[in-house]
């Protein structure tokens, strides 16, 4: 061909590939080239020589535009180069730089350099935004500067907001959906609803312009996004009934007619999953646990790696009393989540330790210290649960101190969303059974007594905080219906959370200080205080009749004891065969004819249709030991005070115990309470023996409902472009 010929046939297909790159916007075809001058070059020397400067900030521009952030990096910094003062290229560079250090999780130095980018262009909206995110993900991992920097995020969101309503131009929906993510974190559940208002204003005002498939997809992603955030938002106001229609909305618009959609994406199964879970922990909050249950075990069979999902299935197990499997959940979630897992295997432990099992509670204590050896809860609940095996193996010496010692340590506080054990009042009463078994007598009446009063001080900070949580939350209620919510998530011990409690508590302690009498031979004191337990007759009803027998056979012992007069005695134990003939059978079978004059006569002219007799209810007040006819009144010993009184002759224990299992005194009985893990004590009252355990329960566990993650873990689900781009047209509904 001759060289005309050959310079057509180059010229026209220059042309045409020129016309391709016209009709396209694929920027990847015209990257091949370093610049266009490449792509136009006759000849070696053309395309060698130096690029232009504008043609190098072009270039940085579209590999931004296609997310290639490194190849952005390079051509900014050769742009620079050429024209070091250029306030566009470093506001690109800044921009690329703090995009790649956001991706490889360095979100402090990510800040940094959408700080410079914001510098160089201070009414950049896309620098803000980049940087509230940034800030936003980095609060994940700050603990005490979480909320300054959720608060900077906030800061930055609300200019892009502004300067958008100044321009007229609408907020990208990805704004809106981190703002309210943010404000979520951060608690301020009325501030986040007003942001959702206007978003959900902003989506349903967009009309779907095509029916793609991808089109669709987007715009249900979207709403699942919305109704997530609106659910959580929900939860903050304490508006569980609202939040559980909002989960169901984005399981519905994503099942259709309840099935799953055969075009589905990543995020949107992430926020089904997110929905149900969320919707599992609502329905806890309300009370209704068969559907809580329901919708957790769907949660794990559609995201079974996701460690949250176990976590919050675990919690929802503990609260509700199925400590096996919930000890399972946790170590489940401790494995998929090795980050985590100190906090998850401590809650193992406590699965454990509700279960008994003290002996694998402390092997799973022994694990969380090994890896954070300054976990406080964890500490306290190891020399709990130690101090409890002394005790039960009958170190009892070594248990009261090591109780003492807690007594004395800062009470329990939540702890990165942990609970501690072994609540003060609760160590008070471990101590005084400790010294009851030692022979230490008036210690241990003191204890038990000191124990209900730092109960009364817990239940009055419990409703003062409650009060002021009540005053701070106003009349944020949607709805007549969500005044009368159900508990929150936190389920605190019921000796500190209701008068109720209180006062079953505080007759227990009545017992135990009337046992500890006893085994002193104080038995006017004895009887004092057992017809003050007998007082407590809306208490004493509540906890069964049983409470009624034993008190009123309590009050038959101390008149034998006393030498009274058969017919108060008789009186008493008639009172007691009415509620319940096992203390009077096994006594008289026990002690054969001796003092069938003061029971037998009772019993048997008492029909079965004469119906116990009731003193008048006082309450039940705050047991206080009793004098002594004609001596002092006691000493109030403090909370570390081991002095002792005049020696006591030790008790017997278990051994040649010949009373049945039923007649053993104890106020509660119960295979499942700590008194049954206890040595009964032999109380000889005159010629007259008793058995007598304390009442006493293990140590409360304070139980947090199943909760998920704040809505910043979503953040994972959020693209970078997602926050700076606006929506596509589409609206599924």
């Amino acid at each position: 061909r001759c060289p005309e010929e050959q310079r057509w046939l180059a010229t026209k297909a220059l042309n045409r590939r020129r016309d391709d790159l016209a009709k396209t916007s694929d920027l990847d075809m015209a990257l091949d080239c370093n610049c266009y001058l490449h792509l136009v070059s006759q000849d070696s020397p053309q395309a060698a020589c130096e690029v232009p400067f504008l043609l190098r900030l072009l270039r940085t521009v579209a590999l931004c535009d296609l997310n290639r952030w490194e190849e952005a990096v390079a051509d900014c910094k050769k742009a620079l180069a050429i024209r070091p003062s250029d306030e566009l290229a470093q506001y690109t560079l800044n921009i690329a730089n703090g995009i790649l250090r956001a991706q490889n999780g360095e979100h402090e130095q990510a800040v940094i350099s959408f700080t410079k980018a914001l510098r160089a262009r201070p009414v950049s909206t896309e620098s803000r935004i980049y940087r509230a995110r940034a800030l936003a993900k980095a609060s994940r991992k700050e603990g005490a500067e979480a909320a300054t920097l959720l608060e900077r995020a906030v800061a930055d969101l609300t200019a892009v907001t502004q300067q958008a309503q100044i321009s007229g131009e609408p907020v990208p929906i990805g704004v809106s959906f981190l703002h309210a993510a943010c404000l979520c974190a951060l608690q301020r559940g009325e501030d986040a609803k007003d942001v959702l208002e206007e978003s959900r204003h902003t989506l349903q005002s967009s009309r779907p312009s095509s029916s793609h498939s991808a089109t669709a997809l987007a715009s249900a992603e979207l709403w699942a996004r919305q109704n997530s955030l609106e659910a959580e938002t929900a939860v903050i106001l304490g508006q569980y009934q609202q939040a559980v229609e909002a989960c169901t909305r984005v399981l519905e618009d994503s099942h259709g007619s309840g099935k799953r959609p055969s075009t589905s994406s990543s995020l949107l199964s992430q926020l089904m999953a997110e929905a149900r879970l969320l919707r599992g922990c609502c329905y806890s909050s309300i009370g209704q646990v068969a559907q809580a249950f329901e919708d957790f075990r769907e949660v794990v069979l559609m995201a079974p790696e996701r460690p949250m999902v176990h976590q919050a299935g675990g919690e929802l197990l503990l609260r509700h009393g199925h400590f096996a499997e919930a000890a399972t959940s946790f170590g489940t979630a401790a494995r998929l989540s090795p980050a985590s897992s100190p906090n998850l295997i401590y809650k193992k432990a406590v699965a454990l330790f509700a279960q008994g099992n003290l002996n694998a509670c402390m092997a799973e204590i022994g694990k969380v210290l090994r890896v954070n050896p300054n976990m406080g809860v964890a500490l306290r609940a190891r020399d709990g649960v130690a101090a409890l095996q002394s005790a039960l193996e009958g170190s009892w010496a070594p248990a009261r101190l090591r109780f003492n010692v807690l007594l004395h340590a800062p009470p329990p506080v939540m702890e990165d969303n942990l609970l501690g054990l072994f609540l003060p009042h609760e160590l008070a009463v471990y101590r005084g059974i400790c010294s009851l078994y030692i022979g230490d007598v008036a210690a241990a009446i003191q204890d038990f007594a000191t124990g209900v009063e730092l109960a009364e001080q817990c239940l009055l900070a419990t409703q003062q905080s409650q009060q002021l949580a009540s005053d701070a939350s106003g009349n944020s209620f949607g709805s007549p219906e969500e005044s009368n919510r159900a508990p929150t998530h936190m389920r605190s011990p019921t000796a500190i959370s209701s008068q109720k409690g209180l006062d079953h508590f505080a007759c227990e302690a009545q017992y135990n200080i009337a046992l500890g009498q006893l085994l002193d031979q104080q038995y006017d004191n004895a009887l004092s205080t057992c017809q003050h337990l007998l007082e407590c007759e809306v208490a004493m009803k509540e906890l069964g009749p049983h409470t009624g027998c034993l008190a009123w056979f309590l009050i038959g012992i101390c008149h034998l004891a006393r030498g009274d007069s058969d017919g108060l005695a008789q009186e008493a134990f008639t009172q007691s065969y009415a509620h319940d003939s096992c203390y009077v059978d096994d006594f008289l079978q026990r002690h054969g004819r001796h003092h069938e004059p003061a029971v037998d006569m009772g019993v048997h002219h008492m029909g079965h249709g004469v119906s116990p007799v009731h003193p008048p209810s006082t309450g039940c007040p705050i047991p206080t030991p009793p004098r002594r006819v004609g001596a002092p009144p006691y000493r109030r010993r403090a909370l570390g005070d081991q002095s002792k009184t005049s020696p006591i002759p030790v008790p017997a224990i278990a051994p040649g115990c010949d009373a049945s299992g039923r007649a053993i005194c104890c106020l509660r009985p119960g295979k499942h309470r700590l008194s049954s893990r206890l040595p009964p004590l032999k109380i000889q009252v005159r010629d007259v023996l008793i058995w007598g355990c304390p009442s006493v329960d293990w140590p409360s566990i304070t139980t947090i409902g199943p909760t998920v993650s704040s809505s910043l873990s979503r953040l994972d689900l959020l693209q970078p472009q997602d926050t700076v781009h606006q929506i596509p047209k589409g609206n599924p509904t």
